[in-house]
Protein backbone atom coordinates (compact mmCIF):
# COMPACT_ATOMS: atom_id res chain seq x y z
CA UNK A 1 0.00 0.00 0.00
CA UNK A 2 1.33 3.45 -0.88
CA UNK A 3 1.74 5.73 2.08
CA UNK A 4 0.00 9.12 1.87
CA UNK A 5 2.60 11.91 1.95
CA UNK A 6 0.56 15.02 1.32
CA UNK A 7 2.10 16.76 4.33
CA UNK A 8 5.46 15.02 4.25
CA UNK A 9 8.62 17.12 4.27
CA UNK A 10 10.45 14.59 2.11
CA UNK A 11 11.13 15.55 -1.52
CA UNK A 12 9.15 13.78 -4.21
CA UNK A 13 11.26 11.27 -6.13
CA UNK A 14 11.81 12.02 -9.75
CA UNK A 15 10.97 15.71 -9.45
CA UNK A 16 13.20 18.69 -8.85
CA UNK A 17 12.00 21.41 -6.54
CA UNK A 18 10.41 24.21 -8.57
CA UNK A 19 11.07 27.36 -6.57
CA UNK A 20 9.27 29.77 -8.89
CA UNK A 21 6.10 27.65 -8.95
CA UNK A 22 6.02 27.41 -5.18
CA UNK A 23 6.68 31.14 -4.74
CA UNK A 24 3.67 31.84 -6.97
CA UNK A 25 1.58 29.51 -4.83
CA UNK A 26 2.71 31.30 -1.67
CA UNK A 27 1.63 34.62 -3.19
CA UNK A 28 -1.78 33.14 -4.01
CA UNK A 29 -1.98 31.82 -0.45
CA UNK A 30 -1.09 35.30 0.91
CA UNK A 31 -3.99 36.86 -1.00
CA UNK A 32 -6.56 34.21 -0.12
CA UNK A 33 -5.79 33.88 3.58
CA UNK A 34 -6.01 37.66 4.01
CA UNK A 35 -9.36 37.87 2.19
CA UNK A 36 -11.11 38.59 5.46
CA UNK A 37 -14.55 40.13 4.96
CA UNK A 38 -14.89 41.03 8.63
CA UNK A 39 -11.69 43.05 9.10
CA UNK A 40 -13.21 46.38 8.08
CA UNK A 41 -16.03 46.10 10.63
CA UNK A 42 -14.71 43.85 13.43
CA UNK A 43 -14.62 46.55 16.14
CA UNK A 44 -18.17 47.62 15.23
CA UNK A 45 -19.21 43.94 15.14
CA UNK A 46 -18.00 43.45 18.71
CA UNK A 47 -19.45 46.73 20.00
CA UNK A 48 -22.85 46.66 18.29
CA UNK A 49 -23.57 43.00 17.50
CA UNK A 50 -21.98 41.52 20.63
CA UNK A 51 -22.55 44.54 22.96
CA UNK A 52 -18.88 44.83 23.93
CA UNK A 53 -17.45 48.16 25.14
CA UNK A 54 -14.43 49.73 23.42
CA UNK A 55 -12.40 49.13 26.58
CA UNK A 56 -13.30 45.44 26.44
CA UNK A 57 -12.31 45.38 22.76
CA UNK A 58 -8.93 46.65 23.91
CA UNK A 59 -8.74 43.93 26.56
CA UNK A 60 -9.61 41.29 23.96
CA UNK A 61 -6.80 42.66 21.83
CA UNK A 62 -4.52 42.33 24.86
CA UNK A 63 -5.62 38.73 25.26
CA UNK A 64 -4.98 38.06 21.57
CA UNK A 65 -1.53 39.63 21.70
CA UNK A 66 -0.79 37.85 24.98
CA UNK A 67 -1.47 34.47 23.39
CA UNK A 68 0.75 35.52 20.48
CA UNK A 69 3.53 36.57 22.84
CA UNK A 70 3.47 33.21 24.61
CA UNK A 71 3.27 31.20 21.40
CA UNK A 72 5.17 33.04 18.69
CA UNK A 73 8.74 31.96 19.49
CA UNK A 74 7.76 28.33 20.18
CA UNK A 75 5.80 28.44 16.90
CA UNK A 76 8.93 29.54 15.06
CA UNK A 77 10.90 26.75 16.69
CA UNK A 78 8.22 24.22 15.71
CA UNK A 79 8.46 25.42 12.10
CA UNK A 80 12.23 24.93 12.25
CA UNK A 81 11.76 21.49 13.77
CA UNK A 82 8.79 20.04 11.85
CA UNK A 83 8.71 21.97 8.59
CA UNK A 84 7.35 25.25 7.27
CA UNK A 85 4.44 23.90 5.23
CA UNK A 86 3.11 21.68 7.99
CA UNK A 87 2.96 24.61 10.39
CA UNK A 88 1.37 26.88 7.76
CA UNK A 89 -1.32 24.23 7.21
CA UNK A 90 -1.92 23.78 10.94
CA UNK A 91 -2.04 27.55 11.50
CA UNK A 92 -4.61 28.16 8.75
CA UNK A 93 -6.84 25.34 10.02
CA UNK A 94 -6.79 26.58 13.63
CA UNK A 95 -7.26 30.24 12.66
CA UNK A 96 -10.22 29.37 10.45
CA UNK A 97 -11.84 27.50 13.33
CA UNK A 98 -11.30 30.58 15.49
CA UNK A 99 -13.10 32.85 13.02
CA UNK A 100 -16.04 30.43 12.84
CA UNK A 101 -16.19 30.47 16.64
CA UNK A 102 -16.07 34.27 16.62
CA UNK A 103 -19.11 34.36 14.35
CA UNK A 104 -21.14 32.40 16.93
CA UNK A 105 -19.60 33.77 20.15
CA UNK A 106 -22.56 35.01 22.19
CA UNK A 107 -20.71 35.52 25.48
CA UNK A 108 -17.28 36.43 26.83
CA UNK A 109 -15.99 32.84 27.34
CA UNK A 110 -16.78 32.01 23.71
CA UNK A 111 -15.14 35.25 22.58
CA UNK A 112 -12.02 34.34 24.54
CA UNK A 113 -12.06 30.87 22.98
CA UNK A 114 -12.37 32.38 19.50
CA UNK A 115 -9.55 34.82 20.17
CA UNK A 116 -7.36 31.99 21.49
CA UNK A 117 -7.79 29.93 18.31
CA UNK A 118 -7.42 33.00 16.10
CA UNK A 119 -4.19 34.03 17.85
CA UNK A 120 -2.68 30.53 17.87
CA UNK A 121 -3.40 30.07 14.17
CA UNK A 122 -1.87 33.37 13.10
CA UNK A 123 1.07 32.87 15.43
CA UNK A 124 1.85 29.45 13.98
CA UNK A 125 1.63 30.37 10.30
CA UNK A 126 3.38 33.78 10.33
CA UNK A 127 7.07 32.86 10.92
CA UNK A 128 6.67 29.64 8.94
CA UNK A 129 5.48 31.44 5.80
CA UNK A 130 8.29 34.02 5.96
CA UNK A 131 10.96 31.35 6.43
CA UNK A 132 9.38 29.23 3.67
CA UNK A 133 9.54 32.07 1.17
CA UNK A 134 13.21 32.78 1.89
CA UNK A 135 14.22 29.13 1.52
CA UNK A 136 12.14 28.69 -1.63
CA UNK A 137 14.22 31.50 -3.15
CA UNK A 138 17.43 30.05 -1.72
CA UNK A 139 16.68 26.73 -3.43
CA UNK A 140 17.01 28.59 -6.76
CA UNK A 141 20.00 30.66 -5.57
CA UNK A 142 17.87 33.82 -5.39
CA UNK A 143 18.30 34.85 -1.74
CA UNK A 144 19.13 38.41 -2.85
CA UNK A 145 15.59 38.73 -4.24
CA UNK A 146 13.97 38.17 -0.86
CA UNK A 147 13.25 41.82 -0.04
CA UNK A 148 11.48 42.32 -3.38
CA UNK A 149 9.62 38.99 -3.32
CA UNK A 150 8.59 39.31 0.31
CA UNK A 151 7.41 42.82 -0.49
CA UNK A 152 5.20 41.29 -3.17
CA UNK A 153 3.98 38.72 -0.63
CA UNK A 154 3.05 41.57 1.71
CA UNK A 155 1.41 43.41 -1.18
CA UNK A 156 -0.79 40.41 -1.96
CA UNK A 157 -1.71 40.35 1.72
CA UNK A 158 -2.69 44.02 1.57
CA UNK A 159 -4.76 43.53 -1.59
CA UNK A 160 -6.55 40.62 0.10
CA UNK A 161 -7.43 42.82 3.05
CA UNK A 162 -8.57 45.53 0.63
CA UNK A 163 -10.92 43.29 -1.35
CA UNK A 164 -12.19 41.63 1.82
CA UNK A 165 -12.75 44.97 3.52
CA UNK A 166 -14.74 46.49 0.66
CA UNK A 167 -16.85 43.36 0.21
CA UNK A 168 -17.30 42.96 3.97
CA UNK A 169 -18.55 46.51 4.45
CA UNK A 170 -21.11 46.01 1.69
CA UNK A 171 -22.15 42.61 3.10
CA UNK A 172 -22.65 44.10 6.55
CA UNK A 173 -24.77 46.93 5.12
CA UNK A 174 -27.15 44.68 3.18
CA UNK A 175 -27.33 41.79 5.66
CA UNK A 176 -25.93 41.85 9.19
CA UNK A 177 -22.62 42.35 10.95
CA UNK A 178 -22.34 38.59 11.44
CA UNK A 179 -22.43 37.62 7.75
CA UNK A 180 -18.95 38.95 6.84
CA UNK A 181 -17.45 36.98 9.74
CA UNK A 182 -19.12 33.76 8.55
CA UNK A 183 -18.11 34.37 4.93
CA UNK A 184 -14.44 34.65 5.92
CA UNK A 185 -14.33 30.92 6.68
CA UNK A 186 -14.32 30.29 2.92
CA UNK A 187 -10.95 32.03 2.66
CA UNK A 188 -9.36 29.55 5.04
CA UNK A 189 -10.78 26.54 3.18
CA UNK A 190 -9.32 27.89 -0.08
CA UNK A 191 -5.97 28.60 1.58
CA UNK A 192 -5.79 25.00 2.82
CA UNK A 193 -6.31 23.81 -0.75
CA UNK A 194 -3.42 25.95 -1.98
CA UNK A 195 -1.13 24.65 0.76
CA UNK A 196 -1.84 21.07 -0.36
CA UNK A 197 -0.23 21.99 -3.70
CA UNK A 198 2.85 23.47 -2.03
CA UNK A 199 6.14 21.54 -1.67
CA UNK A 200 8.76 22.08 1.01
CA UNK A 201 12.07 23.47 -0.25
CA UNK A 202 15.33 21.72 0.60
CA UNK A 203 16.99 23.13 3.70
CA UNK A 204 19.73 25.65 2.87
CA UNK A 205 22.49 25.95 5.47
CA UNK A 206 24.00 29.06 3.94
CA UNK A 207 25.11 30.73 7.13
CA UNK A 208 26.05 27.94 9.49
CA UNK A 209 26.94 24.29 9.93
CA UNK A 210 24.89 21.61 8.12
CA UNK A 211 21.30 21.46 9.32
CA UNK A 212 20.11 18.53 11.40
CA UNK A 213 16.82 17.75 13.11
CA UNK A 214 17.69 19.42 16.38
CA UNK A 215 15.51 18.94 19.37
CA UNK A 216 12.81 21.51 19.97
CA UNK A 217 14.45 23.03 23.05
CA UNK A 218 17.83 23.16 21.37
CA UNK A 219 16.21 25.08 18.52
CA UNK A 220 14.79 27.60 20.99
CA UNK A 221 18.19 27.93 22.65
CA UNK A 222 19.89 28.45 19.29
CA UNK A 223 17.44 31.23 18.43
CA UNK A 224 18.08 32.92 21.78
CA UNK A 225 21.81 32.59 21.08
CA UNK A 226 21.44 34.74 17.97
CA UNK A 227 19.98 37.53 20.12
CA UNK A 228 22.75 37.17 22.65
CA UNK A 229 25.54 37.33 20.07
CA UNK A 230 24.12 39.90 17.65
CA UNK A 231 23.41 43.24 19.32
CA UNK A 232 22.09 44.73 16.07
CA UNK A 233 19.36 42.07 15.87
CA UNK A 234 18.55 42.58 19.56
CA UNK A 235 18.09 46.35 19.25
CA UNK A 236 16.20 46.06 15.96
CA UNK A 237 13.71 43.84 17.77
CA UNK A 238 13.42 46.51 20.49
CA UNK A 239 12.58 49.13 17.87
CA UNK A 240 9.79 46.95 16.48
CA UNK A 241 8.69 46.41 20.08
CA UNK A 242 8.06 50.14 20.54
CA UNK A 243 6.30 50.45 17.19
CA UNK A 244 3.59 48.21 18.57
CA UNK A 245 2.10 51.31 20.23
CA UNK A 246 1.68 52.96 16.82
CA UNK A 247 0.17 49.75 15.47
CA UNK A 248 -2.38 49.84 18.29
CA UNK A 249 -3.69 53.14 16.94
CA UNK A 250 -4.19 51.68 13.49
CA UNK A 251 -5.77 48.43 14.75
CA UNK A 252 -7.99 49.68 17.59
CA UNK A 253 -8.82 53.32 16.84
CA UNK A 254 -9.48 53.54 13.09
CA UNK A 255 -13.09 52.32 13.19
CA UNK A 256 -14.03 54.34 16.33
CA UNK A 257 -12.48 57.37 14.60
CA UNK A 258 -14.76 56.86 11.59
CA UNK A 259 -17.77 56.38 13.88
CA UNK A 260 -16.83 59.52 15.81
CA UNK A 261 -17.05 61.52 12.58
CA UNK A 262 -20.35 59.96 11.47
CA UNK A 263 -19.03 57.91 8.54
CA UNK A 264 -21.63 55.34 7.29
CA UNK A 265 -20.81 51.68 7.91
CA UNK A 266 -20.94 50.80 4.20
CA UNK A 267 -18.18 53.35 3.55
CA UNK A 268 -15.73 51.74 5.98
CA UNK A 269 -14.41 49.32 3.38
CA UNK A 270 -14.40 51.94 0.62
CA UNK A 271 -12.34 54.34 2.73
CA UNK A 272 -9.74 51.61 3.14
CA UNK A 273 -9.19 51.29 -0.62
CA UNK A 274 -6.47 53.96 -1.03
CA UNK A 275 -4.75 52.86 2.17
CA UNK A 276 -4.75 49.17 1.24
CA UNK A 277 -3.52 49.98 -2.26
CA UNK A 278 -0.90 52.28 -0.78
CA UNK A 279 0.15 49.60 1.69
CA UNK A 280 0.44 47.01 -1.09
CA UNK A 281 2.52 49.42 -3.14
CA UNK A 282 4.68 50.40 -0.17
CA UNK A 283 5.51 46.80 0.68
CA UNK A 284 6.20 45.89 -2.94
CA UNK A 285 8.42 48.92 -3.60
CA UNK A 286 10.14 48.82 -0.21
CA UNK A 287 13.20 47.18 -1.74
CA UNK A 288 13.54 50.11 -4.19
CA UNK A 289 13.25 52.59 -1.31
CA UNK A 290 15.97 50.62 0.46
CA UNK A 291 18.17 50.68 -2.65
CA UNK A 292 17.66 54.45 -3.06
CA UNK A 293 17.99 55.52 0.58
CA UNK A 294 19.91 52.62 2.10
CA UNK A 295 18.51 50.40 4.82
CA UNK A 296 19.31 52.79 7.69
CA UNK A 297 17.44 55.76 6.21
CA UNK A 298 14.55 53.66 4.89
CA UNK A 299 14.13 51.97 8.26
CA UNK A 300 14.39 55.33 10.05
CA UNK A 301 11.71 56.87 7.82
CA UNK A 302 9.24 54.06 8.54
CA UNK A 303 10.13 54.20 12.23
CA UNK A 304 9.84 57.90 13.10
CA UNK A 305 7.12 59.13 10.73
CA UNK A 306 4.35 57.22 12.62
CA UNK A 307 5.17 59.25 15.76
CA UNK A 308 4.66 62.54 13.90
CA UNK A 309 1.41 61.26 12.38
CA UNK A 310 0.02 60.20 15.76
CA UNK A 311 0.73 63.66 17.15
CA UNK A 312 -0.99 65.33 14.18
CA UNK A 313 -4.13 63.25 14.73
CA UNK A 314 -4.07 64.13 18.44
CA UNK A 315 -3.82 67.86 17.72
CA UNK A 316 -6.28 68.13 14.81
CA UNK A 317 -9.75 66.57 15.22
CA UNK A 318 -10.89 66.31 11.61
CA UNK A 319 -12.26 63.42 9.56
CA UNK A 320 -9.55 63.89 6.90
CA UNK A 321 -6.97 62.83 9.49
CA UNK A 322 -8.13 59.28 8.74
CA UNK A 323 -5.45 59.57 6.05
CA UNK A 324 -2.79 59.81 8.77
CA UNK A 325 -4.06 56.60 10.41
CA UNK A 326 -3.98 54.89 7.02
CA UNK A 327 -0.43 56.05 6.36
CA UNK A 328 0.66 54.54 9.69
CA UNK A 329 -0.56 51.18 8.38
CA UNK A 330 1.19 51.76 5.05
CA UNK A 331 4.48 52.49 6.82
CA UNK A 332 4.11 49.29 8.81
CA UNK A 333 3.66 47.32 5.58
CA UNK A 334 6.71 49.00 4.03
CA UNK A 335 8.82 48.28 7.12
CA UNK A 336 7.92 44.58 7.28
CA UNK A 337 9.97 43.35 4.25
CA UNK A 338 12.89 45.59 5.29
CA UNK A 339 13.05 44.08 8.77
CA UNK A 340 12.48 40.53 7.52
CA UNK A 341 15.27 40.88 4.97
CA UNK A 342 17.67 42.27 7.61
CA UNK A 343 16.92 39.40 10.00
CA UNK A 344 17.20 36.78 7.25
CA UNK A 345 20.64 38.01 6.24
CA UNK A 346 21.92 37.67 9.81
CA UNK A 347 20.27 34.39 10.78
CA UNK A 348 21.29 30.73 10.26
CA UNK A 349 18.84 28.54 8.35
CA UNK A 350 18.13 26.14 11.20
CA UNK A 351 16.90 28.96 13.47
CA UNK A 352 15.44 31.27 10.81
CA UNK A 353 11.74 30.87 11.69
CA UNK A 354 12.56 31.14 15.40
CA UNK A 355 14.39 34.45 14.97
CA UNK A 356 11.83 35.80 12.50
CA UNK A 357 9.16 35.09 15.09
CA UNK A 358 10.82 37.71 17.32
CA UNK A 359 9.48 40.46 15.05
CA UNK A 360 5.89 39.43 15.73
CA UNK A 361 6.70 38.61 19.36
CA UNK A 362 7.91 42.15 20.05
CA UNK A 363 4.96 43.73 18.24
CA UNK A 364 2.43 41.51 20.02
CA UNK A 365 4.00 42.13 23.43
CA UNK A 366 3.62 45.89 23.23
CA UNK A 367 0.18 45.77 21.56
CA UNK A 368 -1.03 43.77 24.56
CA UNK A 369 -0.37 46.97 26.50
CA UNK A 370 -1.30 49.45 23.78
CA UNK A 371 -4.68 47.83 23.04
CA UNK A 372 -6.38 48.46 26.39
CA UNK A 373 -4.52 51.77 26.76
CA UNK A 374 -5.99 52.94 23.47
CA UNK A 375 -9.43 51.61 24.36
CA UNK A 376 -9.74 53.14 27.84
CA UNK A 377 -8.35 56.53 26.78
CA UNK A 378 -10.49 56.64 23.63
CA UNK A 379 -13.65 56.28 25.73
CA UNK A 380 -12.65 59.61 27.28
CA UNK A 381 -11.09 61.28 24.27
CA UNK A 382 -9.76 59.99 20.94
CA UNK A 383 -7.24 62.84 20.87
CA UNK A 384 -5.91 61.82 24.28
CA UNK A 385 -5.55 58.21 23.11
CA UNK A 386 -3.57 59.18 20.00
CA UNK A 387 -1.32 61.51 22.01
CA UNK A 388 -0.57 58.84 24.62
CA UNK A 389 0.32 56.30 21.93
CA UNK A 390 2.63 58.82 20.22
CA UNK A 391 4.49 59.50 23.47
CA UNK A 392 4.75 55.81 24.35
CA UNK A 393 6.09 54.99 20.87
CA UNK A 394 8.74 57.72 21.08
CA UNK A 395 9.90 56.71 24.58
CA UNK A 396 10.72 53.18 23.40
CA UNK A 397 11.71 53.76 19.78
CA UNK A 398 14.12 56.73 19.99
CA UNK A 399 16.73 55.20 22.35
CA UNK A 400 16.34 51.73 20.80
CA UNK A 401 16.96 53.08 17.31
CA UNK A 402 20.08 54.93 18.50
CA UNK A 403 21.43 51.72 20.08
CA UNK A 404 20.63 49.71 16.95
CA UNK A 405 22.36 52.31 14.75
CA UNK A 406 25.54 52.01 16.80
CA UNK A 407 25.47 48.19 16.94
CA UNK A 408 24.85 47.91 13.21
CA UNK A 409 27.73 50.26 12.43
CA UNK A 410 30.09 48.28 14.69
CA UNK A 411 29.06 44.97 13.10
CA UNK A 412 30.02 46.28 9.66
CA UNK A 413 33.43 47.63 10.67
Amino acid sequence: MTRVTWLSNRPHHGALYNGRRNVRLVHAYAFVVSLQFWMAIWVVYLMEYRSVSLFTVGLLETFYQGVSVVGIIPAGALADRFGRRRMMFAGVAVEGLGILTLAHAENLPLLLGAYTLWAIGGTVRDPASTAYLYEALAADGRESDFSRVFGLFTAFTGVGFLVGGVAGGALAQISSLQVPVLASALSYVTALGILLLLRDPPRVANLSAPVDRTRYWRTLAAGAGVLKRDLAVRYLVLVTFGLGFAASAHVILMQPFLQHHGVPLAAFGLILIPFRLGAAGASFWAYLIQQRLGFTRAFGLTTFLPIALLLSIALIDHVWLIAAIGVIGMLSMARTPLVADYLNRRTPSETRATVLSLRRFSNSAIMSIGGPLAGVLAERSLSLAFCALAVATAVVVVPSYALWLRADRVSRE
